[in-house]
C-alpha cells in the first residue's frame, strides 16, 4: 500500500478485493484520489487496472481490463473487452457506462471497428 497524503493520493496492489455491503470489487491494483482533510467525502475517485471484476452477491458480475469510479458523479465507467454476466445472459462490449444515481447502464463498443455489442440470451 502507498499513502502521501501531502498530495492526497494512494495505491494498492496484488490481489485487491474491496467489499462494501453485497458488493465487490476485484483488481490486481487500485489507485485513488482523496478531498483535502475534512472534506466529506472522503475518497474523490478510483481507478482500477487489471483484471476488473465486480460482484453484486445476486450472480450478477461485470468484468473487464480497466475502470474509474467519480464519487462525485456517482459513475463507474468499466473499459477493455467488458462482460455482463448475470447467470441468465451475457452482454459484451468495449465500455459499460454505469450511474449509479438512475440505475441507467449503457453499453458502448466506441472503438474504431467493425466490433458490436454481442449478447447471448439462455432460456431457462
Amino acid at each position: 500500500m502507498y499513502l502521501d497524503r501531502s498530495l492526497n493520493k494512494g495505491s494498492l496492489s496484488g490481489k485487491i478485493n474491496i467489499i462494501q455491503g453485497p458488493m465487490s470489487l476485484k483488481a490486481e491494483k487500485v489507485e485513488f484520489n482523496l478531498n483535502e482533510e475534512g472534506v466529506l467525502p472522503a475518497l474523490k475517485n478510483l481507478k482500477v487496472l487489471g483484471g476488473v471484476r465486480i460482484e453484486n452477491g445476486n450472480n450478477l458480475s461485470v468484468t473487464g481490463k480497466n475502470a474509474h469510479y467519480s464519487v462525485l458523479e456517482q459513475t463507474i465507467v468499466i473499459e477493455g473487452d467488458v462482460k455482463i454476466d448475470n447467470g441468465f445472459s451475457i452482454i459484451k462490449g468495449d465500455k459499460l457506462i454505469l450511474d449509479l444515481v438512475t440505475g441507467k447502464t449503457e453499453i458502448v463498443d466506441d472503438r474504431n471497428t467493425d466490433s458490436r455489442i454481442k449478447g447471448i440470451f439462455k432460456e431457462e
